[in-house]
């Protein structure tokens, strides 16, 4: 075997040994795990276990449009793969969306099989940043046709409601007002005064007329 045979097995037995050697490491530190744009910035956007792989976008400084970053799939034995689904943009969002059973980040929905959807800048352009579940609605309960009618609801009834300010002629309102205190007949005070003053001794001098004098002699 001739030497140039020989430094060719050799060349191919160590890339056979790099290939399933781990990824080089240095105090928790994995190079080959970088990933850059060129957008003069480069920032992670999220970062998601999902699927049995770890999930990465990057963004750029205001890219609204599109740019160069990348979303990013992480196998469990470090391998970095490039989806060729990027995109791009200024994304920070990210949920596991469980209704639907994938995860959104950035403009992603990744499903449990690890397939890709994206929606394109051009359709939605903007700074991802959050995402939120519908308040109503889900995939599990879809939308109904017709809306369930809300239970009415009564005012609340106050001592000034209780009396209408107005009776009409077909209801009539009754009040039972409380009797005022009759007073006392003047004849019933009259004879009551007399007794008195009859027990006392006074009603002769009091009501008696003056006798006339007699006539001279």
């Amino acid at each position: 075997m001739s030497p140039t045979s020989l430094r060719s097995l050799a060349a191919l037995a160590l890339a056979a040994l790099s290939a399933s050697a781990a990824p080089q490491e240095w105090s928790g530190i994995y190079p080959e795990l970088a990933y850059f744009n060129n957008e003069g910035e480069c920032g992670t956007g999220a970062v998601v276990p999902w699927a049995d792989r770890l999930w990465v976008i990057t963004y750029g400084p205001h890219l609204p449009y599109g740019s160069s970053d990348k979303l990013y799939e992480i196998t469990p034995d470090l391998k970095q793969i490039v989806r060729p689904e990027s995109v791009g943009g200024t994304p920070a969002n990210r949920m596991i969306h469980k209704e639907s059973n994938q995860l959104i980040i950035g403009p992603y929905f990744i499903g449990a099989n690890r397939d890709v959807r994206v929606i394109p800048p051009k359709l939605m352009p903007g700074r991802l940043t959050g995402n939120a579940r519908h308040l109503t609605r889900s995939p599990a309960r879809p939308r109904r046709s017709a809306r369930r009618p809300s239970p009415p609801r009564y005012p609340a009834i106050t001592a000034r409601d209780s009396i209408p300010a107005k009776a009409s002629s077909s209801s009539p309102i009754t009040v039972n007002a409380a009797p005022r205190p009759s007073s006392t007949p003047r004849s019933s005070a009259a004879a009551s005064v007399r007794s008195t003053a009859k027990a006392t001794g006074r009603l002769s001098a009091a009501t008696s007329s003056p006798k006339s004098p007699a006539p001279a002699a």
